[in-house]
Order: structure tokens, then C-alpha cells, then sequence
């Protein structure tokens, strides 16, 4: 398949590097009538968690961004923290088959098996490794099924992450940015990959809560167009593609709680290097800063705040291209070199087993940083449910309903945004 490079109208077309599988607008102004097929094949062959948008990756960050993504909500949403479960008197296991339902994935089931291990004595912080397993599977035939384990060392000094993963999403791509034929239909393509990730941080000397250290991710499989969907006479394409990413991530909290915080800070900072050195076919960076605060207004009422900015540079690929998490529309539907959001959460717990959540959602994307805030722009608002798994638990099963300018969603899903 030739090489595939994103290119825009404001902009002119950057030079494709071996390898490359990108988006661009030439595709994006693509009619299907009157296009050539051999024409339409060429162009279609210049598009370019892990399995990180459903992944083993919130713990983690698209299968590449889609996949990488589920690994990390799976992982982050369902560690528990020092104030979680009662552990003393030795492990405890959880077994739990969860409604999903997404705009992005439709409706489906995520089982999980959760083993929290007896906390460590010598962990000042009486945090508890964890280990799961889980799946999921949408009624729009995607899956995704992955292992992980948590743990802390060393008086709490340092922790560790693994994580294996793998699945299948059939997604939507709207092109890039907010113009083109394709933000108004959307080409429908799939992700089939394996993932690993592995992630290490440990306590920087003479501070408390700042964490600092190294993560590898690698996965391997193929992407494909369902070119079928422009006109019958086009075949469904795709290529094999393997990302691998070596990373730094700078991360300080001081939540008083990792599922539920009522007070306290949570900051990350991450970069990562993807490239042929790690074993992946495309080099490229990303970067992202992420600001989390939690302000406790009452015994049960919260206003959780949080601000992300996420970047990318070289030859990034359509599916890992920085993306705007906005509810009420789907994954991918904003996608750029760029992304600035900030959402707000006022978190109302009603009873000791129930709560109730307004929030907002908001951000911008363009090519450049500088043009970031004069970009294109998504917003999205609505409520929420919220429902303790266990008294002994501070980890909520959350339903929302998100309305922006072009449709609702409905989210169910395990533990809160962020």
C-alpha cells in the first residue's frame, strides 16, 4: 500500500515518510460519484487500546488510540485506593458483569474480575495491589479482552504497571479538524490489534506526592476502510501496522481518594517517542499535560474541575492523532495536531449509596498550538447517575446523558471521568 500523509485545506501537504498511513483532506472532500476508482483507491490508500480508546490506557492513553484507551479506563477506573475497600483482614475479589453503552461503541457488556491483594504492612499509604481481568463486547461486533496488575513497592515508593490487551473496534472517521465531506459522513474503518504496556514510577527523593518514571507500549495488528460504505463498487482496504511508543510520565496527587476525590490535586505530564527504534512503523511524539482539582463544598457535595492540552508532531497516524473526549459525541468525531478541553463536574452524593452529577464539557482543536483557541470547537453538557458497587467501595457505577449541538449520548460505564 503506498504511503498515506494528512493533508488540510489551510495548510499545505507535508512530504510522507516510509510507512506513513495519514488522513487528509483530499479524502475528506471525496463524493464517491465521479471519482475515478483507481483515483478513489489512491486516496483512500493516503489514510493512513491501542486497543487505547477502549483499552487496558486511561492508566495507560486509541485498537491505537481506541483500544489504548479502553486498557487505561480499566485500569485507572477500577484501582482502588487507600480509602477504597476494607482490606485488613486479607484480599477481597470482585466480580461484576457492567452495562456499557457509548455513541461511540453502541451498547454491550464489560465483565470484570477485579483481586485486590491484602494491603502491604510496610506501605505507609496502605494501598493495595490489584489485578484484574476483563472484557467487552458491543453491539456493534467490537470486543476487547485484557489482563493487568498494579502494585506498589517498597513502602509505596514505587509503582508498576502491566497490562495486555487485545480486541477489535469498529469506529468512524470524521477527517481532520471540523471541514470536509467526511464530517458530515463519516467512513466507517476497523482496528484489530494486540497491546502491551508496561509502566513504571517511582517517588522523587525528598518529596511526598511527586511521581516520576518511564512506560513502553507496543502493539500489532491491522486497519481497515470499509470504502464499501462510499459506493459498492469499492473494495474494503487495509494494511498491517504496528505503533510502539518508549514514554516519561511526571504525574503529583494529592487526592484524598484515586475513585471518588473530595479534595485534593492530580497532575500528569507525558511524552512519548514513537518510532522504528522501538519497533513501530511510524515515528511521531506526543505530548499532554492534564490538571485535575477537587473541591469539597459540603459533606456531599463536590465541584471537580479538570483542564487537558494534548500534542503530537511528525508522521501521526489518523487513529492516534490527539482527540477531544467530549460527551455527546463520538470518539474521533474531533481529532488535530492539537486538543485543548476543560470539563466541570458538580457531584451531588444523595444518599450513601446514590449520587447525582451535572457536568460540562468543552474544548477546541487545530494543526497549530498557536491557533489552538481560535480552532474548531465542540461542547457538550448534561446529567448524571451514580451508584456505589459495595458500602465497603467508593467506586461508582456511572450512567450519562450528554446532549451537544448535533446529538445525546448515554454512557454507562465504571468509576468517574476523571
Amino acid at each position: 500500500m503506498e504511503n498515506m500523509k494528512k493533508t488540510r485545506a489551510r495548510r499545505p501537504s507535508p512530504v510522507a515518510s516510509r510507512g506513513t498511513f495519514r488522513t487528509g483532506s483530499d479524502f475528506d472532500n471525496l463524493s464517491g460519484a465521479g471519482a475515478a476508482p483507481s483515483r478513489m483507491m489512491s486516496r483512500a490508500r493516503q489514510l493512513g487500546l491501542l486497543i487505547a480508546a477502549c483499552g487496558l490506557s486511561s492508566a495507560l492513553s486509541s485498537t491505537v488510540w481506541a483500544a489504548s484507551q479502553t486498557v487505561g479506563d480499566f485500569t485507572e477506573n477500577n484501582a482502588a485506593s487507600k480509602d477504597s475497600v476494607n482490606l485488613a483482614s486479607g484480599g477481597s475479589w470482585v466480580v461484576a458483569p457492567i452495562p456499557k453503552s457509548s455513541p461511540t461503541l453502541g451498547a454491550g457488556l464489560q465483565p470484570v474480575v477485579l483481586y485486590m491483594h491484602p494491603p502491604k504492612q510496610d506501605n505507609p499509604n496502605r494501598e493495595s495491589a490489584i489485578t484484574g481481568v476483563g472484557g467487552l463486547y458491543t453491539d456493534n461486533n467490537s470486543y476487547v479482552v485484557g489482563a493487568f496488575h498494579k502494585d506498589y513497592l517498597f513502602q509505596g515508593r514505587l509503582r508498576t504497571m502491566m497490562a495486555l490487551g487485545k480486541g477489535k473496534l469498529n469506529l468512524n472517521y470524521f477527517g481532520v479538524g471540523d471541514s470536509g465531506f467526511l464530517t458530515d459522513h463519516p467512513l466507517g474503518y476497523s482496528i484489530e490489534m494486540d497491546v502491551l504496556y508496561l509502566g513504571v514510577q517511582a517517588r522523587i527523593p525528598h518529596t511526598e506526592h511527586w511521581y516520576f518514571g518511564p512506560n513502553f507500549l507496543y502493539t500489532q495488528g491491522t486497519v481497515s476502510f470499509r470504502l464499501s460504505e462510499l459506493a459498492p463498487i469499492f473494495p474494503d482496504v487495509g494494511r498491517s501496522v504496528n505503533i510502539a511508543a518508549l514514554g516519561l510520565d511526571l504525574s503529583y496527587d494529592t487526592r484524598d481518594d484515586s475513585l471518588y476525590p473530595k479534595d485534593g490535586t492530580y497532575f500528569t505530564a507525558s511524552v512519548s517517542d514513537y518510532g522504528e527504534t522501538w519497533g513501530g512503523d511510524y515515528d511521531y511524539r506526543k505530548y499532554g499535560l492534564s490538571l485535575s482539582h477537587y473541591f469539597s463544598l459540603g459533606p456531599k457535595l463536590v465541584l471537580a474541575a479538570n483542564g487537558e492540552m494534548k500534542g503530537s508532531s511528525g508522521d501521526v497516524p489518523f487513529f492516534d492523532m490527539p482527540n477531544l473526549g467530549i460527551r455527546g459525541y463520538e470518539s474521533g468525531r474531533f481529532i488535530d495536531d492539537f486538543t485543548f478541553m476543560t470539563r466541570a463536574e458538580l457531584r451531588y452524593q444523595f444518599r450513601p449509596r446514590w449520587g447525582f452529577v451535572t457536568f460540562a464539557d468543552g474544548g477546541m482543536v487545530n494543526d497549530s498550538i498557536s491557533g489552538l483557541l481560535s480552532g474548531e470547537a465542540g461542547l457538550g453538557y448534561g446529567v448524571g447517575v451514580r451508584y456505589r458497587a459495595s458500602e465497603g467501595s467508593t467506586l461508582n457505577l456511572s450512567l450519562d446523558v450528554a446532549r451537544t449541538s448535533e446529538d445525546t449520548g448515554i454512557y454507562i460505564r465504571v468509576g468517574e471521568m476523571f
